[in-house]
């Protein structure tokens, strides 16, 4: 496992140049200070930094989560060049994992990056999440909308982290929302004459 180390302390108070850094959302209602002193805190695991993966690392790292576990195999391809933010042409034939790291230092230096050039499996899997506070896997992403698996709506997946249970909860929309209201309802709401 390769460690990319941040330069500052590692311990939950934020430096200076954290606080700077950070100085948006520190203001953001329910998140402040010791909301960004937990994010410090956590560590997350992404299993497998492609498409998704990658561009939820990218921004776990700059939210400041302060330890990010890369897990992937194998090399930049050409053809992930489309898709995976963190990849780029310079880097085709690398590790995969260590071009995530360096982007992901590069774009927040307080932030620990540590990589695992293996996909997670059977064999690794308690290993790779000892220590972590959650793991995203991007191929679950990938088989909900690919269609694999029924869409969410109307549904809230909740995952209690202390048993590992999950639940679903029914949501309903809410009448005049711009976001989960009728479709007349959202062009009204962004000002626009739905179709008769």
């Amino acid at each position: 496992m390769r460690h990319l180390r941040p330069p500052v302390d590692a311990d939950d108070l934020l430096s200076p140049a954290e606080l700077d850094r950070y100085a948006w959302q520190l203001g953001v209602t329910d998140l402040g200070v010791t909301g960004q002193r937990r994010l410090k805190q956590a560590s997350v695991l992404v299993s497998r930094i492609g498409g998704v993966g990658g561009t939820a690392a990218l921004y776990l790292a700059v939210v400041g989560v302060g330890r990010l576990v890369l897990a992937h195999a194998g090399p930049v391809r050409r053809d992930d060049l489309n898709r995976q933010v963190l990849m780029s042409t310079p880097e085709l034939g690398r590790p995969r994992i260590e071009v995530a790291a360096e982007r992901l230092a590069a774009l927040n230096p307080h932030v620990v990056v540590e990589t695992v050039g293996e996909n997670v499996s059977e064999a690794n899997a308690s290993r790779l999440v000892a220590g972590v506070a959650g793991a995203l896997a991007a191929v679950e992403v990938v088989r909900i909308l690919a269609g694999a698996a029924p869409a969410a709506a109307g549904r809230l997946v909740v995952l209690d982290v202390t048993t590992l249970a999950c639940r679903q909860v029914e949501i309903a929309a809410r009448s005049g929302c711009r976001v989960c209201g009728t479709r007349a309802e959202r062009m009204a709401a962004a000002g626009d004459t739905p179709p008769s």
